[in-house]
């Protein structure tokens, strides 16, 4: 078998041997020789491991070892620096840059941008690309519902009876040269041209008035449907809002 620097097989006991227990105990201690040149686990969780300086064996390094023996000499505050979103540029501080948080508050050295307030998130490629403005409210945005236009539609309804109370016609009347006359629309006079009745009478009853009497109920019944159709806008309120997710807008202060 290969060699290797942890454990390297004598190949005792030989094939068809008998084992000898003093050769045994060699072996396991050859095997657990090389599992000491490994790194101790206890007490080096998420430390990185180096080989040592003699090349003998594993060792677990902090941080700030591991910086000095890769060659790396940054400083604490360098490599905060090398972290400073706004020392290299990332971020720039103020009213100018701003980030959404799924807070309630601004976390530490941020602000809540108060003035941006009840909007949704909306993407644009920018106005140079012909999309909205970025970084400005949408132009024609709003919370009221319009442009929305019902279809063309029919109302059926069921056929139906109109009917109404029982009532009385009294007609003013007068008769004359055997016949029945219905008075004038000037509600003075009894004239033959004025709707006289074929039916001649068997008296003679000049200028005399009588009233006739009729009750009873319409009966006319009528049924159908409406057959025009319609349309019509849908506005809102306003006072609608989506379910949603509340996140604020902040600055780097």
């Amino acid at each position: 078998m290969p060699s290797n620097e942890y454990y390297d097989s004598t190949g005792a006991p030989s094939t068809g041997s008998h084992g000898a227990s003093a050769t045994m105990r060699a072996e396991f201690d050859a095997i657990e020789a090389g599992f000491i040149k490994m790194a101790t686990l206890a007490g080096n969780a998420n430390l990185p491991i180096f080989v040592n300086s003699g090349g003998t064996a594993q060792e677990a390094k902090s941080a700030i070892a591991a910086l000095a023996l890769l060659g790396i000499n940054a400083t604490a505050a360098e490599i905060n620096t090398a972290c400073d979103l706004t020392s290299n540029g990332f971020f720039t501080t103020g009213n100018v840059n701003k980030m959404l948080f799924y807070l309630d508050t601004a976390p530490t050295g941020w602000s809540i941008d108060t003035a941006l307030d009840d909007k949704l998130v909306f993407v644009t490629k920018g106005s140079g690309a012909g999309g909205q403005t970025g970084g400005g409210a949408h132009s024609t945005g709003s919370w009221t519902i319009s442009g929305i236009t019902v279809d063309a539609h029919t109302h059926s309804g069921p056929s139906h009876t109109h009917t109404g109370p029982s009532h009385t016609h009294s007609v003013p009347i007068g008769g004359g040269s055997g016949y029945l006359f219905f008075k004038d629309a000037d509600g003075a006079s009894f004239t033959a041209q004025s709707y006289i009745v074929s039916t001649p009478q068997t008296s003679t009853k000049t200028g005399t008035l009588t009233t006739a009497g009729g009750t009873g109920a319409t009966g006319a019944g009528g049924t159908g449907d409406t057959s025009a159709a319609s349309s019509s806008s849908i506005t809102a309120d306003a006072a609608w809002r989506p379910a949603a997710y509340n996140c604020i807008v902040a600055s780097l202060d």
